[in-house]
């Protein structure tokens, strides 16, 4: 199943240069714990640019690598992201951001030109529907991002990672499980408030463009099979809901519900790799990811 989500944006394969990424010095950005920020700048399809943030630790390096992804409406320069940088770093990881498409550092409106439809501006998710016109995905202005800044960065360091995580909030978690999906060089994944299978769906869950059912990408793979991906083989993938989240994908009144979709997904798995689901219940009615889920990443990231 892999595969038919590698066919639908990168022809079976994802991107692997990093030929075109360039390094610069972020003026004016300051963050914790850090020895150096990197502005890392690439090119995307069909004219359009990504940047990312790469945040060496100014402590000496764990051997860990954690990405990190702010969803809709944060963008990877401030907070919340920051706050979990700041968290890694402390702890001595290198760690890699990125925004959503349309979000800032990024290009807030896409100027494209499409294979049959030509010049186009894309300047809300919705309008992402014009790649469908064009007959072409808009997956990868999703993933994109933090795969080539992945590359980069790997291609730097001056080891391999002992291990590879990921997370993200609301919008970043759904990355988180699609990359993780996708890209079997991240050994862990935890998602955060990012998604639930379309039947489990409640009114405050419905999501943006990229998380409607009618999509091509959950045509080919339904989302439990996409979660079982993002641990096969032989990985962690540690689903984190908000009990009393004020956004979406708030596991109150629906435990059970959901401990059976987990059970459903390692079943699927049939121990070729460790799926589970967390619930925080630990603060008070908010769409984040807690101090409390924090620690249970990085104790995860560490066994």
């Amino acid at each position: 199943m892999r595969e038919r989500l590698l066919s639908l944006g990168w022809g079976g394969a994802l991107p692997s240069s990093v030929a075109d990424v360039t390094e610069s010095n972020p003026g004016g950005e300051s963050y914790s714990g850090v020895s150096e920020a990197v502005k890392l700048t690439f090119n995307l399809r069909y004219g359009s640019t990504g940047q990312a943030r790469w945040w060496k630790p100014s402590t000496a390096w764990n051997g860990r690598l954690m990405l990190l992804h702010g969803g809709h409406g944060h963008d990877v320069r401030s907070a919340p992201v920051t706050d979990w940088q700041a968290y890694f770093s402390a702890r001595g990881y290198h760690v890699v951001g990125a925004s959503m498409p349309l979000e800032a550092p990024n290009p807030t409106t896409l100027n494209v030109t499409l294979p049959n439809t030509g010049a186009q501006t894309v300047a809300s998710h919705a309008e992402f529907s014009k790649f469908d016109t064009a007959g072409v995905s808009p997956l990868p202005y999703f993933l994109d991002p933090i795969i080539r800044a992945l590359n980069h960065v790997l291609a730097a360091l001056p080891s391999a990672p002992t291990v590879i995580g990921m997370t993200g909030l609301s919008g970043g978690g759904w990355t988180s499980d699609f990359l993780a999906a996708l890209d079997t060089r991240i050994t862990r994944v935890y998602p955060v408030a990012g998604s639930l299978p379309h039947d489990l769906h409640e009114a405050a869950d419905s999501g943006d463009y990229e998380q409607l059912s009618s999509r091509s990408w959950y045509q080919q793979v339904p989302t439990r099979f996409l979660y079982a991906l993002g641990a096969y083989p032989s990985r962690r993938h540690r689903k984190i809901l908000n009990k009393f989240d004020t956004c979406c994908f708030s596991a109150n009144g629906r435990e059970s519900t959901l401990e059976t979709m987990a059970i459903g997904v390692r079943q699927l798995l049939d121990g070729a790799g460790e799926f589970s689901l967390r619930v925080d219940g630990t603060h008070p009615a908010a769409h984040i990811i807690s101090d409390d889920s924090l620690d249970f990443i990085h104790t995860d990231m560490g066994t």
